[in-house]
């Protein structure tokens, strides 16, 4: 459509405001496409709700979720902030991966199954080959040993 088509300025300025609408919603749908598509350190989806995130209130904010990985059993710290209102900005999405649900529990040890003990000692393990290991020097000479 050409300028000259329209009969008046109030038509004008009403299909400009469908095609900012239509673009907000086009930016609003890859957004929810991205925070849906979100992942753990080991490539699993961590299906994530977008609607827990977006807020269309036209101001920045930023939430944060702690979410268990369904294949890895890590928790994942994942935090989604939009500089500005959603409609108009990407999102920065930030997943820190960190320990099992079952530290974090309290659980005694004698309740832990021998699934969660081997996944936590691999865990210790790849920490130790970083030298980002917290557990004593004896307890980390023994992970490195059982290799």
């Amino acid at each position: 459509m050409a300028v000259k088509d329209f009969p008046s300025d109030k038509e004008l300025d009403r299909t400009i405001e469908l095609a900012m609408q239509q673009k907000q919603e086009k930016h609003l749908e890859k957004q929810r496409e991205e925070i849906s598509k979100t992942k753990c350190q080991c490539g699993t989806f961590l299906k994530l709700d977008p609607d827990d995130f977006i807020i269309l209130d036209g101001r920045k904010h930023s939430r944060r979720v702690t979410i268990e990985c369904p294949k890895c059993k890590h928790l994942n710290d994942v935090k989604i902030f939009f500089p500005d209102d959603p409609r108009l900005v990407e999102a920065q999405i930030k997943v820190i991966r960190g320990g099992f649900k079952f530290e974090q529990d309290n659980i005694a040890i004698k309740d832990l199954n021998k699934e969660q003990i081997s996944s936590w000692i691999k865990s210790e393990q790849e920490k130790v080959k970083k030298g980002q290991s917290r557990q004593s020097r004896a307890l980390q000479m023994i992970l490195a040993y059982l290799k």
